[in-house]
């Protein structure tokens, strides 16, 4: 495992360590722009970070609503441009490393399906909502080809993956892509589950919104019977939080919920990911 791949943090400490970075870089004196720039100048890789794997096993276990692309309605709330810059950095890292690694269709693992653009899972999809999603941004022929893939997934998706190997999204394409569709609708996700969004700033809603295409909108998980192996305790605290305007809270919640990553180095990502949402969440208070 290559060094400026890993990422590890601990769930409250007072600064996260980086391997191959200064750790002032990540220090709690810095905003969330700062950070997010000493990390993108590092060239590092936040592994394990990106995807909605976490969201697919919660829409598998029956605690979310949608994975791999949100079907929540379209919000015509704005989140901060922050927030997309998260989300963005954290699923493809910058525009040069998704020209290397991401432009062509990918398959991410475990219950994914083939995945284009920013994230986008196509095996989630009917083909009719993938020509509502992409028409205008790739050509009908593009769309035809894709569609293949809509509905597979898992080891299925992986197998049928070669023989689309000749198709690619251009980083300008899906980034518009993303901002138009895909953001507004899991920003509409949040607003359908958590009260009080319209009382939130664009940037604390925006922290919430990359929590939710990372972890699903599982808010509402009912208690495992082992509270030790709750992965939900803190998604519920978050929606109990917002019920009772309790906003100031909620940054914790997401630092907190770091203990599920932080002994795994494959996921050792997410910590980072979990706070900087933390951070920008704050900054929006």
């Amino acid at each position: 495992m290559n060094r400026r791949e890993v990422l590890v943090g601990g769930a409250v400490s007072a600064a996260w360590t980086v391997m191959g970075l200064p750790a002032m870089a990540l220090a709690d004196n810095l905003n969330f722009d700062q950070t997010l720039a000493a990390l993108r100048d590092s060239g590092v890789t936040l592994l394990g970070a990106g995807g909605s794997l976490e969201a697919k096993d919660a829409l598998h276990a029956g605690v979310a609503t949608s994975a791999g692309v949100s079907n929540g309605p379209i919000s015509n709330t704005p989140i901060a441009p922050e927030a997309i810059d998260l989300i963005v950095f954290c699923e493809v890292t910058s525009k040069k490393a998704y020209t290397k690694k991401y432009k062509g269709l990918i398959w991410p693992g475990g219950r994914s399906g083939v995945t284009c653009g920013i994230g986008y899972d196509v095996g989630y999809v009917t083909e009719e909502r993938l020509q509502a999603d992409w028409a205008g941004y790739i050509s009908d022929q593009d769309i035809k080809n894709i569609a293949k893939a809509c509905g597979i997934k898992a080891k299925a998706a992986k197998r049928l993956l070669p023989r689309m190997a000749h198709e690619s999204i251009e980083f300008d394409t899906a980034y518009r892509q993303f901002i138009e569709k895909d953001a507004p609708r899991y920003t509409g996700e949040v607003e359908n589950v958590l009260f009080n969004t319209k009382l939130l700033s664009p940037k604390s809603l925006g922290a919430l919104v990359s929590l939710d295409y990372n972890r699903g909108s599982s808010f509402k998980a009912k208690p495992a019977k082992d509270r030790k192996i709750d992965r939900y305790t803190e998604m519920r605290n978050i929606y109990a939080h917002m019920k009772s305007k309790e906003f100031n809270k909620i940054p914790d919640e997401i630092r907190n919920m770091v203990r599920l990553w932080e002994n795994d180095p494959e996921a050792s990502g997410l910590v980072t990911r979990r706070n900087l949402e933390a951070k920008l969440f704050e900054e929006g208070l």
